[in-house]
C-alpha cells in the first residue's frame, strides 16, 4: 500500500456542537471531482512516460505543477507508485552479457562486489586514494583484472552504480491503472495515515449479541490488532470495543496505519443503526476526533474486498498460540492428551465492566478451564490485561500463561500461572488445567459401575475400558480409583493392562500345564501359541498378555531375543546354550508401574 505523510493529506477540522475536541473530515477523492481526477490522470500519464527510465529523472516538482496543488500532487503519485516499481539493473542488463561472464568467473555477481574489487586494487597498487586523474587508469586495470580489454573501464564504471536509489529503473504494470484505482489507492492510504496518528478508535455497540462480539473480536485478533470490549455501564447492553491506536498493533511500524484502517472498515460494516465509531487522534500536537461511519464504505477504496479479508489473516494471533495448538493436537494424536480438548476464542467472560474472550478453553467432560496467553506486548498491554484479570471472580476456572520476564506482574492473581519462553508446552497446561477437576467427585459411583461390569465379563477388562467405568482420563487416575475402590472379589488389577478374573487366570493356567502335558516341559510358546491356545478373553494386547502371563505361578517368561519373549514352564529345568548372548530373565510377579515407561536406546551385548 502506498505510503503517505500527514503533509501529503488534505484535511479540514471544525468545532465540535458538544463542546469536545475539534471534528477532524479527510478530504477523500471521489470520480465525480473533477478536478481530482484529471489531476489523477495527469500523474499516472506522467509516470507512464517514465517507464524505463532512471529514478534520477523522476521530478516531484512535476506532479505537483499537474495537481496544482503539493499535497494532492504527492497523494497521488504515492498511489500510483503502488502499481509502478523502481527495478534495479543487473549487471548483465548494463556491461552485456559476455562482459557478466567475466565478471561472473571472477566471483562478482553485484554492483558491491565490483566495488569491492576496485577498492582491493586500489588499497594494493595506489595507497588506498586514486586522484580524480587517474581515475580512467584504475578503471581500466580494474577491466583487464577481470578478464576484459582495457577499453571497458567506462561501462565498469557505470555498472559500479547500478544498486543506487537513483539508478533504478522504473518497470510498467502489465495494464495501466485506471483514474478511479489510483483514487482508491490514495484514500486508502490516507485513512491509513490518518488512524496512526490515533491515540485509541472506539466502535460503541447497542445490544451486540455475544456472536456478534466474538466475531468482531475474532477478526481482531487475526490481524494482530488487540481489542478491549467493556459495558458501557454494569447495568446496560451497551458495549466499546476499543482499539489502542498503533499500540495495540503487533506487526512491523510500516503495516500499523493500514491493518488499523482495514479493522476498523470491517468493524464499520458490522455496526447497527445506534451504534457509533470514533478515532482519537493527536496531529500536530493537537487533539481531533475522527467521527467514522458507514458512509466510508461508498468511498473509492474503502469498501472492501475478497483481498482485503483474506490478506495478512493468520488463524493465530501469535507463534505462541500456534505452536501450542500443533503441539496439542500431536498429543490428541497420540492420545496423551487426557481426555481435553482444545477450543480456539470460546464464549466471553465478564470481569466487572470489562468482556474478556480468553485465547482458548480446555473442554473436558462437562468441564471448561479457559486459558488466557499473555503475549510479548509492549508494558502497557501488559498492565491493561493484568488489570483486566484481576477484576474476574477468584473462582473462575481460568490459567495465565507468562512470559518468564512478566511473571511478577501477574504473581497475585488468584489464577494458576504457566512461564513460557519462545514456545509453550501443553503439559504444565494440563496439569494446570486438572486443578479444576475434583477426581473424587467424577470418580462418585465408579465402584458400583465396576461391580456391574465385572459381573457382565466374561474375565477380562482392559484398561481402556476401566477409565470410562471409574470416570478417568489417564491411567494415574484409574490407579488412584482402584486404590481407593479395588476389584470386586474373584478379580485382579493387573497394573498396566486390567483387571482379570480368577476364572480366566485358572483356566489359562489350566491350559498351558495340559499344553506342556502333551508337548513336554521343553516346548517354548510364543505369544502367538499361547492365544492359540482357545482360551478367552485374553488381552488384545500383546503388553497386556505379557503382564497377565507375569502373574501366572506356573509360566515363566525368557527374554531370548529382542523381539518377544518365550513362554516356559516355571518349573522347568531346561539349559539353556552356553553361547546365548542373552540369557533367559525371570520375570517377577510384581506388578509393573503404571507411569509411561521412559524411553531408552538398547545397549547390544559385548561381542569381544
Amino acid at each position: 500500500m502506498a505510503t503517505l505523510s500527514m503533509a501529503d493529506i488534505r484535511w479540514r477540522a471544525r468545532r465540535d456542537p458538544g463542546g469536545g475536541p475539534p471534528i477532524f473530515s479527510v478530504m477523500f477523492l471521489t470520480e465525480h471531482d473533477r478536478r481530482a481526477t484529471a489531476a489523477a490522470a495527469g500523474v499516472r500519464d506522467y509516470l507512464a512516460g517514465l517507464a524505463g527510465r532512471r529514478r534520477a529523472e523522476y521530478d516531484p516538482d512535476v506532479v505537483v505543477a499537474i495537481a496544482g496543488e503539493r499535497r494532492l500532487g504527492h497523494g497521488l503519485a504515492a498511489g500510483c507508485f503502488d502499481f509502478y516499481a523502481w527495478t534495479a539493473r543487473t549487471l548483465a542488463e548494463e556491461l552485456g552479457e559476455e562482459r557478466a561472464r567475466h565478471l561472473t568467473d571472477a566471483g562478482i555477481d553485484t554492483p558491491s562486489g565490483l566495488r569491492l574489487r576496485l577498492f582491493d586494487q586500489v588499497n594494493q597498487h595506489d595507497g588506498g586514494y586514486v586522484p580524480s586523474g587517474r581515475r580512467d587508469e584504475a578503471l581500466a586495470r580494474l577491466a583487464r583484472s577481470l578478464g576484459l580489454a582495457g577499453e571497458d573501464g567506462p561501462a565498469l564504471d557505470a555498472a559500479l552504480r547500478l544498486d543506487a536509489e537513483e539508478e533504478a529503473l522504473l518497470a510498467p504494470p502489465e495494464t495501466a491503472p485506471s483514474v478511479v484505482e489510483v483514487l482508491a489507492r490514495y484514500n486508502r492510504a490516507a485513512l491509513a495515515t490518518v488512524l496512526r496518528q490515533s491515540e485509541r478508535i472506539v466502535f460503541t455497540l447497542h445490544q451486540p449479541a455475544g456472536g456478534t462480539i466474538r466475531r468482531l473480536y475474532a477478526w481482531c485478533r487475526r490481524l494482530g490488532v488487540y481489542a478491549d470490549i467493556e459495558r458501557a455501564g454494569l447495568e446496560t447492553d451497551v458495549l466499546r470495543l476499543t482499539l489502542a491506536g498503533p499500540d495495540a498493533v503487533s506487526a512491523a511500524p510500516a503495516s500499523t496505519g493500514p491493518r488499523l484502517a482495514l479493522v476498523a472498515l470491517r468493524l464499520l460494516r458490522a455496526l447497527g443503526t445506534h451504534d457509533t465509531a470514533a478515532a482519537h487522534l493527536h496531529v500536530n500536537e493537537r487533539p481531533y476526533r475522527l467521527l467514522l461511519t458507514r458512509v466510508l464504505l461508498d468511498v473509492p477504496g474503502l469498501a472492501l474486498t475478497a483481498r482485503d479479508r483474506d490478506i495478512d489473516s493468520p488463524a493465530y494471533d501469535s507463534q505462541v498460540e500456534e505452536a501450542l495448538a500443533a503441539a496439542f493436537a500431536a498429543l490428541q494424536r497420540q492420545g496423551r492428551a487426557a481426555g481435553w480438548r482444545l477450543v480456539r476464542e470460546p464464549a466471553p467472560l465478564l470481569a466487572g465492566r470489562r468482556v474478556i474472550i480468553p485465547d482458548f478453553a480446555l473442554d473436558r467432560g462437562g468441564l471448561r478451564v479457559y486459558l488466557e496467553i499473555a503475549g510479548f506486548w509492549t508494558p502497557g498491554y501488559l498492565a491493561k490485561k493484568r488489570a483486566a484479570l484481576a477484576q474476574l471472580p477468584a473462582d473462575t476456572r481460568l490459567i495465565i500463561a507468562v512470559p518468564d520476564g512478566s511473571l511478577p506482574a501477574f504473581a497475585d492473581l488468584p489464577f494458576p500461572l504457566v512461564a513460557y519462553r519462545e514456545a509453550m508446552a501443553p503439559q504444565p497446561v494440563l496439569d494446570a488445567a486438572a486443578r479444576f477437576d475434583a477426581l473424587a467427585a467424577r470418580t462418585a459411583g465408579g465402584a458400583e459401575r465396576l461391580r456391574a461390569a465385572c459381573a457382565a465379563s466374561a474375565g477380562w477388562l482392559a484398561l481402556r475400558e476401566l477409565g470410562p467405568l471409574l470416570g478417568c482420563y489417564t491411567d494415574g487416575e484409574v490407579a488412584q480409583a482402584l486404590a481407593a475402590a479395588p476389584p470386586p472379589p474373584g478379580w485382579q488389577d493387573i497394573p498396566g493392562a486390567g483387571l482379570c478374573s480368577t476364572a480366566l487366570r485358572n483356566r489359562l493356567s489350566t491350559a498351558l500345564s495340559v499344553h506342556w502335558q502333551e508337548a513336554g516341559e521343553g516346548a517354548r510358546l510364543t505369544l502367538a501359541g499361547v492365544r492359540a491356545l482357545g482360551v478367552s478373553p485374553l488381552p488384545e494386547t500383546d503388553e497386556a498378555l505379557l503382564a497377565l502371563l507375569a502373574t501366572l505361578p506356573a509360566c515363566r517368561l525368557a527374554h531370548e531375543s529382542l523381539f518377544e519373549p518365550a513362554v516356559l514352564p516355571r518349573e522347568s529345568a531346561v539349559s539353556e546354550p552356553a553361547d546365548r548372548l542373552q540369557r533367559p530373565v525371570e520375570v517377577a510377579a510384581t506388578p509393573p508401574p503404571r507411569s509411561r515407561p521412559r524411553r531408552t536406546t538398547a545397549r547390544a551385548p559385548a561381542l569381544f
